[in-house]
């Protein structure tokens, strides 16, 4: 698992599922106080971003928007090697590499 800021991307290395997660300040939704399930749904604050899989020529082999602060990207038609994933959040790029086996 790689985490890149407030980002996990795993498995890494990959054999063709990868997952991108938000990861939200600590402290931020609960502050100590006991919260139901519905009431944390309701609090939690889902950061929307955009990530794109790049092969060595920097052509995107794959792409995905987040849902619930997640992306599920099935990347199982992808040759084994190494790729780049670029992670689009607010006005940063954030660039890591993964590979898939």
């Amino acid at each position: 698992m790689v985490s890149s800021g407030n980002f996990n991307v795993y498995p890494n290395p990959t054999q063709g599922e990868l997952n991108i997660e938000y990861l939200s300040e600590e402290g931020n939704l609960t502050n100590n106080i006991e919260f139901n399930d519905r009431e944390k749904e309701n609090r939690i604050e889902y950061r929307i971003f955009r990530v794109e899989v790049l092969d060595n020529a920097e052509k995107v082999v794959s792409s995905g928007e987040s849902k619930g602060g997640k992306v599920h990207l099935n990347i199982s038609g992808l040759r084994p090697g190494s790729y780049f994933l670029h992670i689009f959040y607010d006005k940063e790029i954030i660039r890591e590499q993964i590979l898939v086996q």
